[in-house]
């Protein structure tokens, strides 16, 4: 996966970016059609992330930032799938032991725990090395 990002700091050989998210909406909210769903579901069009800088780009380059696809295949599911399974297991869990009244109780607790959890896992991923790096100084 690639995307076009904007140099915005630079410390060393790391380089925080900003990335312009395109949507299905863009095309309509960007002709002066302001929709409210848009604003309440997508909210702001623009993130930004730390990635490595091994080209020494510099603040307001434009820039190619590279993510292999296996991260994001498995970031993606890391954030959707885990939280359905762990909310179904402990669904499942409080119907056995008898305590179905509660069950969709439980089944939200697992999407909290999951969520925690993928929290952590981002935590340390981040303390090793970084998924994403600029590959390309766009002229």
């Amino acid at each position: 996966m690639t995307a076009k990002c904007t140099v915005i700091a630079v410390s060393g050989k790391e380089a925080t970016v900003r990335v312009e998210r395109k949507s299905a909406c863009a095309e309509c909210h960007a002709g002066g059609k302001a929709c409210n769903a848009y604003d309440l579901f997508l909210g702001d069009d623009r993130f930004e992330c730390t990635v490595d800088n091994p080209i020494l780009a510099q603040v307001g380059d434009t820039v190619i930032v590279q993510a292999s696809s296996e991260y994001v295949i498995a970031s993606a599911a890391l954030l959707f799938i885990l939280p359905l399974i762990v909310a179904a297991l402990c669904y499942g869990v409080m119907c056995i032991l008898n305590f179905s009244h509660y069950a969709p109780l439980g089944a939200l607790g697992g999407i909290a725990v999951s969520y925690i959890i993928i929290f952590l896992i981002e935590k340390s991923i981040k303390k090793k090395k970084r998924r994403m790096k600029i590959t390309e100084i766009v002229k």
